[in-house]
């Protein structure tokens, strides 16, 4: 068993983030919380723990209590694989000026309990599965974010996530990405740099229909197999090759 040496007040206030929570407080009779205030952390392993005898330091199990709230410091850089698997997270949440740039896989897969993220501007790399069978409902990224693949099963059998918008600097979509969610609504941004679709990627979704961007080359097999799809639309100027 481990635990932070860190004290917590009665009240942990909710930092400057991306995520809009206003200036609420949270009671610590209803989360705990794991609050930062040091300024040199780059990795999570860089806290000081009581042992260093936790193979998945987030995870729900590892914990005397189970971890509901983490803020993410601007001098994070990195989120490693299983940091939070199948943990009672309910708010990730993301300094205004984070730097962090990659979340490893795993690392959020099944969260029952997280419904919401804001991605940061810094993020360039998701790993596999980072929120696969978990519940969220939504995720945003902000329009200026580097991120260019969203990688296999990422979002694999979200099943209340209903709608989602493609950033434009994402080039492929791999397999299985969003395979078994109830996507009703899928937008690419308008100067999308989309290249590929990844086989499975869309399979088992629930919308009516969806807008390829002209800039794809390639989908690949069974892409959207076992839809609901009534419709696929291809811009005039399509690039589309393969099929």
């Amino acid at each position: 068993m481990c635990s932070v040496k860190s004290t917590q007040p009665k009240l942990i206030p909710i930092p400057s983030c991306s995520l809009d929570l206003g200036n609420r407080s949270i009671p610590t009779s209803s989360l705990n919380v794991i609050p930062f205030r040091y300024s040199n952390i780059k990795a999570i392993q860089d806290l000081q723990y009581e042992s260093e005898n936790c193979p998945h330091r987030f995870a729900g199990t590892t914990w005397r209590k189970p971890i509901h709230l983490f803020f993410i410091p601007a001098s994070l850089l990195k989120i490693e694989r299983h940091k939070f698997f199948k943990s009672q997270l309910k708010y990730l949440i993301f300094a205004r000026n984070a730097q962090i740039a990659f979340i490893d896989q795993y690392a959020l897969r099944r969260t029952t309990n997280l419904h919401s993220v804001c991605i940061p501007p810094s993020m360039e790399k998701f790993g596999d599965h980072i929120l696969s069978d978990s519940n969220i409902k939504f995720i945003s990224f902000p329009s200026t974010i580097k991120l260019r693949e969203v990688p296999s099963s990422a979002f694999r059998r979200c099943q209340y996530l209903s709608s989602i918008e493609i950033p434009a600097s994402v080039e492929r979509i791999g397999y299985s990405a969003f395979s078994g969610t109830n996507l009703t609504s899928v937008t690419f941004h308008p100067n999308s740099n989309l290249q590929s679709i990844g086989e499975s990627s869309f399979s088992f979704c629930k919308w009516a229909s969806i807008e390829i961007p002209f800039s794809v080359a390639l989908i690949s097999n069974h892409a959207f197999s076992g839809s609901s799809c009534q419709s696929i639309t291809f811009a005039s100027n399509s690039r589309l090759e393969t099929i």
